[in-house]
């Protein structure tokens, strides 16, 4: 872990009067989507009852200067919110911009809860990942992210978040969705914005890749034989 103060993602720290809409360069990707959105943000949150972390990619619509809206679907991610709600507690987030490709691509690993994908992005690296607290919460982020938001999804609160253009090139319909709270920006001096275009390579091959893997190993375990599986393009991975 890198002493506070000396990662790279906290460079340049933003506390007061937080306007992320002019602080980021965040696009809005498609015709008819609601606004602009984060699509390749890697949202971090720590289990309320456990303390260990989860690293998934969801999407974010900014509705406000430190108000955002979250798709979370039924995985990791909501579990912890659903036990923080239930407690009436926020649950603390961290949304990180900027990580490398295997950092990336192990957010997307299909594992079991409580296990941390920054354990592992390590692996995937062949040596532990340098993480770095947040300023206002207990998450811990890769050290050397482009940018980091601070927040939390509050409990009890929802806001209107889509359409927007998802994976298959259809809409998504709108939905009342949860809300974070944006709590501090945290940067590189001069950091690099990066964005997923939905529906295409990028957006496609991380959703298969990790899920080419899982299937895998799924299937080996019955059916030794099974020497590889490929999602294809054709059918949006």
């Amino acid at each position: 872990e890198v002493a506070p103060g000396e990662a790279r993602c906290q460079e340049v720290v933003h506390e007061r009067d937080i306007d992320v809409r002019a602080l980021l360069p965040i696009p809005t990707h498609s015709e008819h989507d609601n606004g602009a959105y984060i699509t390749a943000g890697l949202v971090i949150a720590r289990n309320p009852q456990t303390g260990v972390q989860n690293v998934s990619i969801n999407r974010i619509q900014v509705h406000a200067a430190d108000r955002m809206a979250i798709l979370m679907l039924p995985r990791h991610l909501h579990s912890f919110y659903q036990a923080a709600e239930a407690a009436g507690e926020p649950l603390p987030v961290a949304v990180v911009i900027g990580v490398d490709p295997l950092t990336l691509l192990a957010s997307q690993a299909i594992s079991p809860i409580d296990h941390d994908e920054l354990e592992i992005a390590g692996a995937l690296h062949g040596a532990p990942l340098p993480v770095a607290k947040c300023l206002t919460n207990d998450v811990r982020v890769p050290a050397d992210a482009e940018i980091v938001i601070e927040g939390r999804i509050l409990p009890g609160v929802r806001e209107l978040e889509g359409p927007f253009g998802e994976f298959p090139k259809y809409y998504s319909a709108q939905e009342a969705r949860e809300v974070i709270a944006i709590d501090r920006v945290t940067h590189r001096r001069e950091p690099i914005f990066h964005t997923i275009i939905p529906a295409e390579m990028e957006h496609l091959l991380l959703g298969a890749i990790p899920r080419e893997a899982t299937i895998l190993s799924h299937l080996q375990r019955s059916f030794p034989g099974v020497l590889d599986v490929h999602l294809a393009v054709g059918g949006v991975c």
